[in-house]
Formats: structure tokens, sequence, C-alpha cells
């Protein structure tokens, strides 16, 4: 068979938001007839360092495969013109913010045919497994930090600024979690934020458990450069590859936006979820809201970071000599 490289391309972006672009490579191969070949070239060592490598198996490929002079596919283009395929996309997008899978089964199937992980993250997850979730009931709960200036992804600050639910939307999380409590045994919490854990664990106790580290207050980690902030991406990216395969096995989810708990319902079509932003996305897709969005997240901005907002700067700062000089 064809084999044609998949290459995820250096960029800031999650473990999972480039595992669910994967799966649509996937399906692409498949409907094309051709091996993917995955490259993960990462942003977050100093080494040459392929992401791939370090958490998931090469499948029905060599490691030397993707040094061959094959065909190459860019994973980001090929996601933008396939992000509306209904039929297998864990991250379909619409106006801007990132909507939960339409067929979940039909991501299982690929991500159970191409997304392997490597024996060691197994075995870690199994005894996790083993020792926190066997013979409970236990309530898995997704929730994001807000990232450095309030900025996620998914379009989750575009979600959580428009519809006015703050960010994280605790209340909203809080509310469902109350309400459905009593039926279980204990929390398992998955989240990229310190702040988060300690929210949590303010109201609910020792309820909740986690095995996330604090390495980083507000989240999103991994939207920066991480050796610099003295934190390990390895460990960071296992932590949210655990986080999502725990959670698939919980017995119900409360997610808000995020590429990891897309990548969860697809992990485990059957389970029961429910996402904290239910019943409000039409009205975030609204044009007036989509308008009021786009001046405040982009145009202004522009106005004050472009070269308007820093003739402005210089100017401003001109006359503030000049004040001084008359003094």
């Amino acid at each position: 068979m064809e084999k044609r490289l998949i290459n995820f391309q250096a960029g800031w972006a999650g473990v999972f938001a480039k595992l669910n672009m994967y799966v649509v490579a996937c399906k692409e191969a498949k409907r094309k007839n051709f091996q993917p070949v995955p490259y993960w070239p990462s942003v977050w060592h100093d080494e040459d360092i392929d992401v791939w490598d370090i958490f998931l198996k090469r499948l029905n490929h060599q490691v030397e495969d993707k040094c061959q002079p094959i065909d190459e596919i860019n994973i980001v283009k090929l996601f933008a013109k396939r992000e509306k395929d209904k039929s297998v996309n864990p991250a379909p997008q619409y106006a801007g913010v990132l909507r939960e899978p339409f067929d979940r089964k039909a991501c299982y199937e690929i991500i159970h045919e191409y997304i392997h992980l490597q024996t060691w993250l197994t075995d870690k997850i199994d005894s996790l497994y083993e020792q926190s979730f066997q013979s409970r009931r236990i309530l898995g709960v997704h929730l994001r930090g807000p990232g450095k200036d309030d900025v996620g992804h998914g379009g989750v600050d575009r979600l959580n600024y428009l519809l006015g639910v703050g960010s994280p939307p605790f209340p909203k999380y809080f509310e469902i979690i109350d309400a459905c409590l009593e039926d279980y045994d204990r929390i398992f919490l998955g989240t990229d934020a310190g702040m988060v854990q300690k929210k949590m664990r303010e109201r609910y106790g020792n309820k909740v458990f986690t095995v996330a580290s604090d390495q980083y207050e507000l989240g999103e980690a991994h939207a920066r450069n991480t050796s610099q902030a003295g934190i390990s991406f390895n460990k960071l990216g296992m932590e949210a590859i655990v986080d999502a395969y725990l959670l698939s096995r919980c017995d119900f989810l409360i997610h808000g936006n995020s590429h990891l708990s897309n990548f969860v319902m697809c992990l485990n079509p059957d389970l029961p979820t429910r996402n904290v932003y239910e019943g409000l996305y039409d009205r975030a897709a609204s044009p007036q809201l989509r308008m009021k969005s786009m001046w405040n997240k982009e145009i202004i901005p522009i106005l004050k970071h472009g070269p308007i907002g820093k003739t402005r700067g210089k100017l401003g700062l001109l006359r503030r000599q000049l004040m001084r000089k008359k003094v």
C-alpha cells in the first residue's frame, strides 16, 4: 500500500487538537487507500523530537518511513478542508466555536484502528483505573483553566465572553454537578490548571481526585514555551492523555468546549455526557454577538497593537516628553 507522510506541522496547538486532526487524516487515508505515516515535529523540545514517538505506537509502518521520499499531507490544511465532514470529524467547527462530534461511533472506529498508545502509557492508565475507578460509580468532569489572559482554544474564550458565564464557568459546572452528585461515589477531575483543582476541592473536598499536577496555575501551558517556563511537556502531554483515557471510562462526563473532551466522547461513543454550554451555541453564533466578539477580540487588538496603535503610542510618548521639557 502507498504511504503518505502526515505532517502535523510545528505549532502550539495541544495534543488533542492535533489528534482530532489526525482522525480526519486517517479518514482520508481510508477513502484514498493509503497508509498514513505521522510526523509530529515538536516546538516544546530543543532537540529534534517527534511527539508521536513519545506517546503513540507506529502501526503498519516504521519510523524510518517518515524520512523516505513519499508524498506529504499538511494536516492543518487538510483539516480546514474537511472540517465540515460530519461523518468522521471529532472537532467540527461552527462560527469559530468547537462543536461536539456528530458521529462518535465512526470516529471511534478510526481511533481504534489508527491511534494506539505506547504500552507504558496503557499500563499506567490501567493501574490508575484499578486503584481508583473499579467497583465505584465515577462522575467525570473535564474543566479547563482560563489560560493566559483568558484566551483559550476551541472558541471557549469567545463562548465565555459572549454568554457572560465566566472563565472558567464554575457556576455552570457546579449547578450540573450538584444536581447529580449523590448518584456517584467520587469525582474524577480532568484539568490543565492548578486553580481549577483548588476551586473543585474547596467545594467538593475529598470526593475529588485527579492525576494532574499543578505545573501551571491557569492552564493552557502547552500554548507557550514550556522549557522557558520550567514545565515538562512530556509530563504535561502524559497527564492530558491519562486524563482523556480515564475520563472515557467514567460513568458520566460533564464537560465544556475542548478538543480533549471531544476526543473522549469518541473514545467511548456510549458514554453519557452533559455539555455546560448546551443550548447556548446558537446564541453565541448570532450575528450580533459574532460582530461583538470580532470587534473586541480581533479589531480592537489590531488597532491597539498594529501600525495605528503604535503610532498613537509614539505620539503619546512624544507629547509627554515635550510636556516634561516645558516644566
